[in-house]
């Protein structure tokens, strides 16, 4: 076999892209100024909601940032896959969870979640099931992100048995690809959701159509590698199906079925542009400095900014509406420093403790 059906396949990795890590930047500043900029004032202003059309186009934006994440996906082996998330994803999502509950629940944030619901959070599962509340709305992306890992781990421990002789993954993968778009068809004829529901929910529907934009993303990487490694033409021609076949079932859930604002559109192709272009090396400015800063700890940056920031905006807001600008930019101050601080200590930390365990 070759290709991505190849022993060892999946252990597939990309050399450090520095211009991939700065485009993190621009997506993160929309998701914040979405946030910051407008929902705040749904949850603390006099708006009843956000016109929907903004709410496409910031999930279209978070959709690039799972794609990133399918795309990138690698499975060195069990052990390494699992300490990588854990260090990666879970460890991050955990301190952030502990330390805006406790912000959020000492200050009074309305309508905030029970201990009990903290405590569940950081089973992560639960919250994905709809059994407990967020810590914080935004963290849904962390939370499907694991959801989807978890998927694809599970993938990689029924393919291992077979891995010297094939790399069963990307078929185990375009078969839960397939049902992730199928499944959203199948008449449910229940009257209070079944637990059976809600688990296959949490794979194959997720929120906001994550699994679909995850889908996209490790497909994608399969026609790249052809690109990359010149595979013969029934590889590539079958890598590139795979990859079509996955986007052109988010664009029907998206703009079919969710009737999405065609404007989230032109946003998604404009930004899977930007990224085709990055991974070309095209765009050195995203090779600058603040880029490289923001973009290495925009994980850090997106999962703080939200209820701590519009604690801050409201402390200024609630006082005199005028005063809004001032809150906003002490939020901001809060987010990106805070998160660029954040992820600089918690490296160093990893660094340290690899040190350590060479030792």
């Amino acid at each position: 076999m070759e290709a991505f059906l190849a022993p060892g396949s999946e252990r597939k990795t990309l050399p450090k892209n520095t211009q991939i890590n700065g485009f993190r930047t621009p997506l993160c500043c929309l998701v914040v100024a979405y946030h910051l900029g407008g929902i705040f004032f749904v949850r603390f202003g006099s708006l009843s909601k956000m016109p929907s059309i903004y709410a496409n186009l910031v999930i279209a934006d978070v959709g690039v940032f799972f794609i990133l994440s399918g795309f990138f996906l690698s499975f060195k082996g069990p052990w390494d896959f699992l300490k990588g998330k854990l260090l990666r994803i879970y460890i991050p999502f955990a301190l952030v969870t502990a330390l805006v509950f406790f912000i959020c629940y000492c200050s009074g944030y309305p309508k905030y979640i029970t201990y009990k619901d903290f405590g569940l959070n950081f089973l992560v599962y639960p919250i994905a099931m709809n059994q407990a509340a967020r810590a914080a709305g935004n963290l849904w992306f962390i939370v499907y992100l694991w959801v989807f890992f978890t998927l694809y781990y599970v993938c990689n421990l029924i393919a291992y048995p077979f891995r010297k002789k094939i790399n069963l993954v990307p078929i185990l993968m375009g078969i839960c690809g397939v049902f992730a778009f199928i499944y959203g068809y199948i008449p449910w004829k229940e009257t209070t959701t079944s637990y059976g529901h809600l688990f296959l929910n949490m794979f194959f529907v997720g929120h906001y159509r994550s699994p679909s934009f995850l889908f996209a993303g490790y497909f994608l990487r399969l026609a790249y590698d052809g690109y990359v490694k010149k595979w013969r033409w029934p590889y590539q021609l079958g890598a590139d199906l795979l990859a079509v076949l996955m986007f052109v079932f988010l664009s029907i859930q998206l703009f079919q079925t969710d009737q999405y604002h065609w404007a989230s559109a032109l946003l998604l192709v404009g930004l899977m542009g930007l990224f085709f272009l990055c991974l070309a090396q095209k765009l050195r400015f995203f090779e600058a400095l603040p880029f490289q800063v923001v973009g290495s700890a925009s994980l850090w940056i997106y999962m703080i900014h939200e209820n701590i920031g519009y604690l801050i905006i409201n402390s200024f807001y609630a006082l005199d509406a005028s005063l809004y600008p001032i809150g906003l930019y002490l939020a901001l101050i809060y987010a990106f420093l805070g998160g660029i601080l954040l992820n600089a200590f918690y490296e160093k930390a990893l660094s340290s403790f690899r040190k350590r365990a060479s030792l």
